[in-house]
């Protein structure tokens, strides 16, 4: 259990409490009464966390001394409600709802009218719960200072009206509260319950599982079953917390039925805890008047401890804003012609400007993490144009059957004797024609490619006017379009002029007797090892037959007895016998046609060259495949080198050096100004949300920055008859709390999605006052 604070350090810890407390109430009050702000401050802050029937309602009333708490069998509080308690010296007590500015309540029963009432107005009237908080001041000489969030109970069977998910609904409730390290947790847990199965500790333990902001409040003491008692729990040895345990006795329905006050309450648990025998010993740390006082001094040192940090994100806060107020622009004066096409025509400058940089890699807001602007069109060049030719190969494209086919057509009804160079040409211009359509597509891929890089690289301001951006898009991409035509012309060009003239006087090119010496210098290699290895067969064979071998007796018979035999078979078999030789053929000794019996075979619709070739054949066919071979790589590295350039020329340079003069030909007129410079319906809206936080926050900045000199001052009037001293009060680690911020890092920062990109989260800010550059732009749009 913490040690009790002494005398002096309770008067330290009321003095911090009377400056940290209310300084972050008006805070809270401010960001509070702003509503709708794009920003969200965490401020310090002690929930009251319990399921329904635990105690809660009965220790906040204890803690305010005052009935003012609807009550009954059934959920009462339906919306969050922040209690700001604060200490009045002059003996006035009232409350105050800060949805009803100026209007003070001393009766404190229309307090609780007020809060049904006001509870009704925002979940309705049956039993569905809020999240939208009811804010109630309540000023009085019996409580200590400090700021308290009543938050519906948990439960668990939905009732009334309320949805299925009802429990599930309040817990998330409850959890968008305590998960925040600014907030301390009061989990309030009956005693005659297992503390182990309590809901609020549980929840608690969700977001603090240390316990390190947690303090315990175990009430039902007084109705425990016989024989047993809270005290290994209030000693903090069962569920142990860095801030322990406080026991509490409050009334019981029979009591409020009965009239009992606060006071005759709070005199009846002081004597339970003194005369009770198992409790004694904790006693002096129970009840409510020192819950009240351990709530005051851990949420001061809270305070004091996370000061620093809220400074440092109030600042970040600020600067955030500004850039992004900077960033929305402030348009409202662009009522006349002259400030419209001034406005227009630096718009359309910054774009064109932009855009350049962008195909240039000269813009700095590029992507660390992807390929973009002009890197990605020298990607289509060489990854994709340059790389799809390189794999073209003609010795796959064009076969034996084909070359042949090409050769025997080109030779007409005379034949070649020679080499012939018809086939060549017709085959070499074939591939080149295939070469345009990927020529053209190229061209088409970089059009694609830089509309792209157009849209990415508009402004964020030209967002806010629709009307602008939309005719923007379509003026860019019509040019881009335009440029496409005669840059795919000049590709077709090229493509044409490679042909209309075969140019086999080409340095590069193999030539015909160069293709012929080749292919025989081939041919020579393979007749040569041909050659060798019939030798090697040969060789084989004759060592083979050097073997002695028998003959069958059978096929011992000389030439002239197998055809006297053959002869004499073909007489029995009754089958003429023919005269050969030329004697027969002088003389008719063979069988002659008569001439009804000769037809002629019809030529085939479809004829084809024959599968098998002859040496000359084979010799056409190959050095023709090697002469078309040689002048497509030839072209085919011309245009690779060529149509990159033709499209930069053409299309990419084109655009980038006219776009400023197209786009101020199409969008500066006169009558377009005021279309053209019309803001979106949001970015207005947008625009005074921002200037509302930041006039927040620099109120917030300057409360807090006030903290240190109210505290000196506090401090050396709230320690009478000591020596006065200018320095804050220690905190509880002995350490003295330094005037400088430290350096920030991006833990001290929230995070938030709509940070403007331009501002390093890791910069520190070096402005204390308005009179920086900062502040004066601070100053006017709070002026405004």
């Amino acid at each position: 259990m913490p040690e009790r604070m002494e005398d002096q350090g309770g008067k330290g810890i009321a003095a911090l409490g009377e400056v940290l407390i209310p300084a972050i109430n008006r805070v809270q009050d401010a960001f509070a009464a702003a509503g709708g702000l794009s920003f969200q401050l965490d401020l310090p802050q002690v929930a009251v966390v319990g399921s329904q029937s635990s105690g809660k309602s009965s220790v906040l009333e204890s803690l305010v001394g005052r009935d003012f708490l609807p009550r009954g069998p059934d959920i009462c509080t339906r919306r969050p409600l922040v209690l700001q308690l604060v200490h009045s010296a002059k003996g006035d007590e009232y409350g105050e709802f800060l949805h009803l500015p100026g209007e003070t309540f001393t009766n404190f029963a229309k307090i609780r009218d007020e809060i049904e009432a006001e509870t009704n107005r925002g979940a309705g009237s049956g039993k569905s719960i809020s999240n939208v908080p009811i804010r109630l001041k309540i000023v009085s000489p019996h409580v200590l200072t400090m700021t308290l969030v009543d938050l519906p109970g948990i439960t668990r069977v939905p009732v009334g009206n309320q949805p299925e998910d009802i429990e599930q609904r309040i817990r998330s409730m409850i959890m968008e509260y305590i998960k925040h390290q600014s907030c301390v947790i009061l989990a309030v847990s009956p005693a005659n319950a297992d503390l182990a199965n309590s809901d609020a500790l549980t929840l608690a333990k969700q977001v603090d599982p240390e316990g390190a902001r947690t303090i315990g409040v175990l009430t039902k003491l007084d109705i425990m079953d016989r024989g047993t008692n809270a005290l290994a729990a209030l000693e903090n040895k069962v569920v142990p917390l860095a801030l322990g345990y406080v026991g509490v006795v409050n009334r019981c329905q029979a009591d409020i039925n009965d009239g009992m006050d606060i006071k005759s309450a709070r005199e009846a648990e002081r004597k339970f805890f003194v005369q009770s025998e198992e409790y004694s010993s904790v006693a002096a740390l129970c009840g409510t008047i020192n819950l009240a006082q351990r709530l005051n001094e851990i949420l001061v040192r809270h305070i004091h401890k996370i000061l620093p940090r809220l400074k440092r994100q109030i600042e970040f806060a600020r600067e955030e804003n500004f850039h992004k107020l900077q960033s929305l622009g402030d348009w409202s004066g662009l009522d006349s012609k002259s400030a419209q096409g001034a406005l227009l025509l630096k718009m359309l400058t910054e774009y064109s400007q932009l855009f350049g940089n962008h195909l240039d890699g000269q813009d700095g807001n590029l992507p660390a993490n992807e390929v973009a602007g002009g890197a990605r069109i020298r990607h289509i060049f060489q990854n994709i144009f340059v790389k799809e030719l390189k794999g073209v190969d003609p010795a796959v494209t064009l076969t034996d059957k084909q070359i042949q086919t090409a050769i025997v057509n080109c030779s007409g009804i005379k034949g070649s004797l020679l080499m012939p160079e018809i086939p060549f040409q017709l085959l070499a211009r074939r591939l080149i024609e295939n070469l345009l359509e990927p020529c053209l597509q190229c061209a088409r891929f970089v059009c694609e490619e830089m509309i792209h890089i157009a849209r990415r690289c508009e402004p964020e301001r030209l967002g806010m006017l629709p009307n602008l951006q939309q005719n923007l898009r379509s003026a860019v991409q019509a040019y881009i379009e335009d440029c496409l035509a005669p840059t795919e012309d000049m590709v077709s060009n090229l493509v044409s002029c490679e042909l209309a003239h075969i140019n086999t006087s080409h340095p590069d090119f193999i030539g015909g007797s160069q293709a012929i010496a080749t292919i025989l210098e081939h041919k020579k290699g393979l007749v040569e090892r041909g050659k060798k290895k019939f030798e090697d067969e040969s060789q084989a064979i004759r060592q083979s037959m050097s073997t002695p071998f028998k003959m069958n007796p059978q096929d011992q018979t000389s030439p002239s007895h197998g055809l006297a035999s053959e002869q004499k078979k073909r007489k029995q078999d009754g089958e003429p016998e023919k005269q050969t030789g030329w004697i027969a053929s002088i003389f008719g000794g063979g069988a002659k046609p008569s001439p009804e019996s000769i037809y002629l075979q019809e030529p085939p619709k479809v004829l084809r060259v024959s599968e098998t070739k002859n040496e000359q054949e084979e010799l056409e066919v190959a050095v023709t495949r090697l002469l078309v071979s040689s002048y497509f790589g030839i072209v085919s590295k011309t245009l690779q080198d060529m149509v990159p350039k033709v499209v930069v020329h053409f299309m990419v340079n084109a655009v980038k050096s006219g776009l400023q003069k197209r786009l101020v030909e199409l969008l500066y007129k006169e009558d377009l100004f005021s279309s053209l410079t019309k803001e979106h319906s949001d970015v207005a809206s947008k625009r005074e949300r921002c200037q509302k936080t930041l006039k927040f926050l620099h109120i917030a900045a300057h409360t807090l920055d006030s903290i240190p000199r109210a505290l000196d001052q506090s401090t050396a009037g709230g320690t009478s008859g000591q020596r006065s001293t200018s320095r804050p009060q220690p905190t509880s680690s002995g350490r003295v709390p330094r005037r400088v911020s430290p350096k920030r890092t991006r833990e001290d920062f929230p995070t938030n999605e709509n940070a403007h990109p331009n501002v390093s989260p890791h910069k520190p800010s070096q402005r204390k006052s308005t009179s920086g550059p900062l502040g004066r732009g601070l100053a006017s749009v709070i002026g405004r």
